[in-house]
Formats: structure tokens, sequence, C-alpha cells
């Protein structure tokens, strides 16, 4: 029994189980019979799919959310800023 390497444990794992090369046709086959360029244009095809299930924010939800980014961004900046300061203050005074 020969051990499988990591490598083509990892590529038998992304193509599904079997593989198949042929250079001279440069077609590649997973153990399905679906070439490479099939599985690759079903991925985007799910994605488009996948992408038209998103349930996307209204303006009104994405202007909220923005503001209260800012907001909190703004107040960990300033509390970042006052630690910074209030330390630098006590080592100036402790050397």
């Amino acid at each position: 029994m020969v051990a499988e390497s990591p490598s083509s444990r990892a590529r038998n794992h992304l193509l599904g189980g079997g593989w198949e090369a042929k250079s001279a046709g440069r077609e590649f086959t997973a153990d399905n019979g679906r070439t490479m360029k099939e599985k690759i244009l079903n991925f985007f095809r799910d994605i488009v799919k996948e992408m038209e299930k998103v349930t996307w924010p209204t303006k009104e939800e994405l202007y909220e959310s923005t503001k209260v980014v800012i907001v909190v961004t703004l107040v960990i900046s300033l509390f970042t800023w006052v630690v910074d300061t209030a330390l630098s203050e006590v080592l100036k005074a402790i050397l």
C-alpha cells in the first residue's frame, strides 16, 4: 500500500475524489467526468444564485449602521488618545 501525500489528498478532496490529467489535451477531470472549466463555471453560477438570495439593507438601515460605526470609531479613538496621553505623562514624571 502506497501512502498518499498531503498535497495529493488535498487535491483529491477539492476535486471530489478521483483525479485524472491529460497533458496533451489539457483536459482535467474529476471522478464525475466534469472538466475543470465546467466546475469553475458552475462555481460562479452558484455564487450568482446565492447572491440573489441575500437580503440587502435599505438606504435607511445602511445610513444608521454607518452612523453607529463612525460614532463608535470616534469614541474608541478618543479613549485611546486619553489613555495614551495619560500614560505618556506618567512615564515622563517617573523618568
